[in-house]
């Protein structure tokens, strides 16, 4: 595993080494179109809750009607972030994807990050991803 960091620097994650990152965006890819991850982050000077910021993105998916969610919202340790599971089949593709949406906050600093995979993968990998995405860190 090693240590992924956005362009930006504001963001984080511990990735596989064999995972592919991007040089221009928060991306890292699996070998051979395998599972990816995708993120970003924001600047909010009025400091939303991370409720208010999440929901907010959450009701964005739901109303794309691309994805449902999948079971309930679970929190990181210490409610230090959530995330939420959805499947749905992406426009123009002919297969189900699972999306595993992840937010946290630190300070003015709002940020998500997305895993992608089949749901197949994510039930076989699923302590493997989430402790993964227990390691998305925002950085001030």
């Amino acid at each position: 595993m090693r240590q992924v960091f956005s362009p930006d620097g504001a963001i984080s994650i511990m990735a596989p080494t064999t995972w592919v990152a991007a040089v221009d965006k928060f991306a890292v890819t699996a070998p051979n179109n395998g599972p990816s991850l995708g993120g970003m982050s924001y600047r909010i000077d009025r400091r939303p809750s991370l409720k208010e910021f999440s929901d907010a993105w959450f009701d964005g998916v739901n109303k794309m009607g691309v994805y449902k969610q999948d079971g309930e919202e679970h929190f990181f340790e210490n409610n230090s972030g959530v995330f939420r599971e959805y499947e749905g089949v992406w426009p123009g593709d002919t297969f189900v994807t699972y999306n595993v949406v992840a937010y946290r906050n630190v300070g003015k600093i709002y940020a998500c990050v997305s895993l992608v995979t089949s749901k197949n993968d994510y039930i076989k990998n699923r302590s493997f991803y989430e402790k993964m995405l227990s390691t998305f860190k925002v950085h001030q």
